[in-house]
């Protein structure tokens, strides 16, 4: 069953940037943007529906300067944290990157996309893949090192926000 996940009252202050499951009791996410970027897990096993009891464990900081803008992946297969991130400076600049799960940066790649809007993270079919809002193209995710390119996998209709483990085309609202 589906259930609202209320994240201010962990503990970590006001809303989450970016967010995954690892597992059915495991949420991973990004805290607010503030000087210090941060990476949480969160137990999810026992959300009341009034005030969650949820306990937030601090993984690990991210890079100096940076906070989390848009997306999270936990990629299951080699226990490893995709994120995109930004500067929490006022310029311009986004990133992707491979984190170990105690935050060593395995790799990082800047964005040359020219929209650069949003984008959503999501593993199909064994690969690793996200989503560019504006236009609607997908791209997979290469490691060693970490690289993108644009694939044909399919496209999704412009504006759509979000995809999934699953993400079959559908209409947005």
């Amino acid at each position: 069953t589906a259930q609202h996940i209320n994240t201010y009252y962990v503990g970590i202050g006001g809303s989450c940037a970016g967010a995954c499951m690892k597992d059915q009791n495991t949420m991973i996410v990004g805290s607010p943007v503030t000087n210090v970027g941060k990476i949480y897990e969160i137990d999810v096993s026992n959300p009341s529906p009034t005030l969650p009891n949820l306990t937030a464990v601090h993984l690990f900081d991210l890079p100096a300067g940076l906070s989390v803008m848009g997306d999270i992946s936990y990629v299951a297969s080699t226990n490893t944290i995709l994120a995109f991130l930004r500067p929490t400076a006022n310029v311009p600049g986004s990133f992707l990157y491979h984190f170990d799960y105690n935050g060593n940066v395995l790799g990082s790649v800047s964005f040359h996309i020219p929209t650069s809007g949003s984008w959503s993270l999501f593993h199909y079919k064994g690969k690793e893949y996200f989503a560019e809002l504006y236009t609607g193209d997908i791209y997979e995710i290469t490691f060693n090192p970490l690289s993108y390119s644009l694939t044909t996998l399919y496209r999704i209709p412009p504006g759509c926000a979000d995809t999934a483990s699953n993400p079959k085309p559908a209409l947005c609202p």
